[in-house]
């Protein structure tokens, strides 16, 4: 893993579950203790995100989380899929910790 200040982690809720892929990667991490790190999740279902799976692996990691945040998405609007909620609000809150 390249040497960075901040660590970006993105990744959807797949069968109420981490991604596989992102799962494994984060297991697999290697020397990234004391780093700081920021989670993104996206999900389908109402109160379902993989937030705190997500930090629980990287606090097992020693890394330091600055910020999360996660984002309801589905059929919003007639043409397609969009954000639920206050999407626009958690996303402002979210900036503000970085």
């Amino acid at each position: 893993m390249p040497q960075a200040d901040l660590y970006v982690f993105s990744a959807p809720t797949e069968a109420f579950n981490i991604q596989k892929n992102i799962k494994k990667f984060m297991k697999n991490l290697k020397g990234i203790r004391d780093k700081k790190y920021i989670i993104i999740n996206t999900h389908a279902m109402k109160n379902k995100n993989s937030l705190r799976k997500m930090e629980k692996i990287l606090t097992k990691k020693q890394m330091i989380k600055v910020a999360s945040v996660n984002f309801q998405v589905g059929d919003v609007f007639k043409n397609g899929n969009g954000f639920h909620g206050y999407w626009e609000m958690k996303l402002d809150e979210f900036i503000k910790k970085l």
